[in-house]
């Protein structure tokens, strides 16, 4: 677990570092601030997964709108209890907001996997189109993000303050700091939402996590190339899309786009000049939200 520690004075925040390093347990201190002033520095600088904050600046750095989870800690707890605080699997997910109705709750298909053959090949862009594609269908939705928190910024999602580890964004619930068995978490997420979209990051990446999703859920995984970067291997059982236009008559979920949908609010990192209505790749997304959705034998 990645972190950044802000106290009131550096000699806190260093100090604190030296604590939690000291517990000999897997949490890694990227920064000590003291003070809250030079936060958005330290946030460019580096990708912290939490800060770990004083109460007495808590206030502060929530009003700053960091997009990563905070853990406010009182001065009188101890190492011990702030680094078994951060790496606590995220709580249950609370309940979506609208419960969707559709096939999805009584089919295997309710969940699938992405990863990306390289980086950018658009694995994190096509999970947050499918997820939005299934809000739009009704369906309640999850991201679990292994790929770096991307999916948060995509979505511009917030915090949620009540459940480190959770944001949401555009109806989407996003889950980050994933630990490489999420069983509680994953029969959580399975439970209370429609449709779970995992973006895996790249191939090869968290091995673990990916050999729980696949070999002891069933999660039916997809590799995700670019039109402009041939795939040389597709590993055995995973589907394939392909980001880009690809030639006539390939099938539709071959023929997506790298234009996200227009959704307000979207980062412009993301999105910068490529707002585009109709997207192909929203239409694609629409599409394979209904496969997926459709009723066996229809």
């Amino acid at each position: 677990m990645n972190v950044i520690v802000v106290a009131p004075t550096t000699e806190e925040a260093e100090q604190m570092a030296r604590d939690l390093a000291g517990t000999g347990k897997d949490v890694l201190v990227l920064d000590a601030l003291g003070g809250a002033d030079k936060l958005p520095n330290a946030l460019a600088g580096w990708r912290p997964e939490a800060l770990v904050v004083h109460q007495d600046l808590a206030d502060e750095v929530k009003a700053r709108q960091p997009r990563c989870p905070i853990l406010v800690y009182d001065p009188e707890a101890t190492a011990d209890e702030i680094a078994d605080a951060l790496l606590r699997p995220p709580a249950s997910p609370p309940p979506p907001p609208r419960r969707g109705t559709g096939p999805l709750r009584a089919r295997y298909a309710t969940v699938l996997g992405l990863q990306g053959a390289y980086g950018g090949a658009g694995t994190t862009t096509i999970a947050c189109a499918i997820a939005l594609a299934g809000r739009e269908r009704g369906l309640s939705a999850a991201i679990l993000d292994a790929g770096g928190g991307d999916c948060t910024l995509t979505l511009d999602a917030r915090p949620d303050e009540q459940n480190p580890g959770l944001a949401v964004g555009h109806g989407v619930v996003v889950v980050t700091g994933v630990p490489p068995r999420p069983a509680g978490v994953w029969a959580a997420l399975t439970d209370a939402y429609d449709l779970v979209v995992v973006d895996g990051g790249v191939l090869s990446s968290n091995p673990a996590l990916i050999r729980f999703l696949i070999h002891e859920q069933g999660v039916p995984f997809y590799l995700v190339g670019h039109v402009d970067r041939p795939v040389e291997t597709i590993p055995p059982g995973y589907g394939f899309i392909l980001n880009g236009v690809a030639e006539r008559g390939a099938p539709w979920w071959q023929r997506v786009d790298a234009r996200f949908p227009h959704v307000e609010g979207l980062t412009e990192r993301v999105n910068a000049g490529r707002f585009h209505e109709p997207s192909p790749l929203h239409a694609a997304a629409r599409m394979f939200v209904e496969q997926l959705t459709m009723p066996a034998g229809v």
